[in-house]
């Protein structure tokens, strides 16, 4: 529709360097209209987008004269792409001709096609990302990990609880819907203590905890007898029972810590657990008995209410009767634990988001070619349909060349995200797989997605009377 205007402009006289800054010229405005409307749209968005992120970032370092230099610098390029591609096309076609209407049937070019697919391997990408990280996620939420980290806290000691620590601790078995309360050095994501110890000439690196006797019930870990350790005796994980060789048969184990011999009974053998995040295996764990007159860092609380807020009000009444000098400090399990997670969930967010923004930018390019193709094939829809084509037909003619673009993406896309995803798993020890269903379902939505945004133009050009088609023009 343009190159009847610009082929009438050049009859008349206008120089193609005046055909070339008019394309400029409204390049630049749609450019310029568009980055204030960015603009515009950061100042609603960027609180989300810091919350988001995690990061504080403020609109004057964004719009600083530097950036704003950078943005124009960006723009540049795009600018000449935006402004030279159309006087270009134009002056390949004679005037004469276009006036004649002589132009023939203009078909896709090959370049037309490279970007619509383009647009879609990236969606088609994004999409199998956003799933295997999803699933990848719910994976390490709902992983056994060999405890029970929900509904359980637990609160910082000090000086001052130092020397009453069993009242403390009794004091929080009174309180209303708590079950468990344990006195420990540490617990999963928590004042987690790795020695190395010498053993029958073999160097041992484990992780060592000290607990009381409550600890296996509080947070859930399942043994075979009433846990009851003393200064002598130590509950071993089944990694470590194999590091030092331990069988059912002696009973005891001898570790050379820094030249001091300690032989303890091992009352039992538990199964692994994984104190550590699930980006690394299970380490080799050692449970020995809390020395109550030593510092003990945390009490562990394990809640059996619904009114969870209501029972830490509680406790931190109990902790300020002994401890009026230091502030409360209590966290829960499940946060901490889920904390060597948070970039996993955070990345999951900011790609679901920007996976949105690709798919609706493909959408776009792959309606606007839907329209290009109703347009110049109306002739041909009108045709068919005085001879008998049905709707559907109509329908099945415009929308299969998108359909066959999409499965070609679909193609080049799912080796590529296959590659990507699986180079990011093996950052875990523990992982899901990448199922079949994941690609199958990212091609179908990728299809759908494309066949929901060409069908309306589809259907309003396969609808319309052959005879407005036929008319002359």
């Amino acid at each position: 529709k343009r190159f009847n205007e610009l082929s009438i402009k050049r009859i008349s006289g206008a120089s193609d360097f005046n055909l070339l800054l008019q394309s400029f010229i409204e390049a630049f405005l749609f450019m310029g209209i568009s980055l204030l409307l960015a603009i515009v749209i950061l100042l609603f968005v960027l609180p989300m987008f810091n919350q988001l992120v995690d990061y504080n970032t403020s609109l004057i370092s964004i719009l600083s004269n530097r950036q704003i230099l950078s943005y124009l610098l960006y723009l540049l390029p795009l600018l000449i792409i935006v402004g030279i591609a159309p006087f270009i096309l134009f002056a390949a076609v004679k005037p004469v001709g276009t006036l004649k209407n002589q132009r023939g049937r203009v078909k896709y070019s090959d370049l037309q096609k490279a970007f619509v697919m383009l647009q879609y391997v990236i969606s088609v990408i994004m999409i199998i990302v956003v799933l295997t990280i999803i699933r990848q996620n719910n994976f390490l939420k709902d992983f056994n990990v060999g405890f029970n980290k929900e509904e359980t806290l637990f609160v910082q000691l000090n000086a001052d609880i130092k020397n009453n620590k069993l009242g403390f601790k009794q004091e929080l078995q009174k309180v209303a819907g708590v079950e468990h309360v344990s006195l420990c050095s540490g617990m999963p994501g928590v004042g987690i203590f790795n020695i190395r110890f010498q053993q029958n000439g073999n160097a041992h690196n484990m992780d060592v905890f000290s607990v009381d006797n409550d600890y296996f019930k509080t947070i859930g870990i399942d043994t075979k007898e009433e846990v009851k350790l003393s200064p002598q005796s130590c509950i071993l994980t089944q990694l470590a029972a194999t590091e030092l060789n331990y069988s059912d048969d002696n009973g005891f184990i001898e570790i050379d810590d820094n030249g001091t011999l300690l032989k303890l009974r091992v009352d039992e053998v538990i199964p692994d657990i994984n104190f550590h995040s699930l980006y690394e295996l299970p380490k080799p764990t050692i449970f020995m008995s809390l020395n109550i007159d030593a510092w003990v860092d945390y009490a562990l609380v394990r809640v059996k209410t619904d009114n969870v807020l209501g029972v830490v009000s509680s406790i931190e009444d109990a902790f300020k009767s002994f401890s009026a000098n230091f502030p409360f400090e209590y966290a829960f399990l499940d946060d901490k634990v889920n904390a060597a997670y948070q970039r996993e969930f955070r990345t999951a967010e900011i790609i679901i988001l920007f996976s949105i923004f690709t798919i609706i930018v493909a959408a776009m390019g792959i309606f606007s070619l839907s329209v290009y193709s109703a347009n110049h094939r109306t002739k041909e829809i009108g045709i068919r349909k005085v001879n008998g084509a049905k709707v559907s037909e109509i329908l099945t003619m415009l929308n299969k060349d998108f359909v066959r673009w999409v499965a070609i993406a679909f193609v080049i896309a799912s080796p590529i995200a296959w590659y990507v995803m699986n180079q990011w798993l093996s950052n875990f020890a523990y992982k899901t797989n990448l199922s079949w269903w994941i690609f199958a379902l990212a091609g179908a939505l990728a299809l759908g997605i494309a066949l929901l945004t060409v069908s309306w133009q589809s259907w309003k050009a396969a609808i319309r009377n052959p005879v407005e088609s036929l008319r002359y023009e």
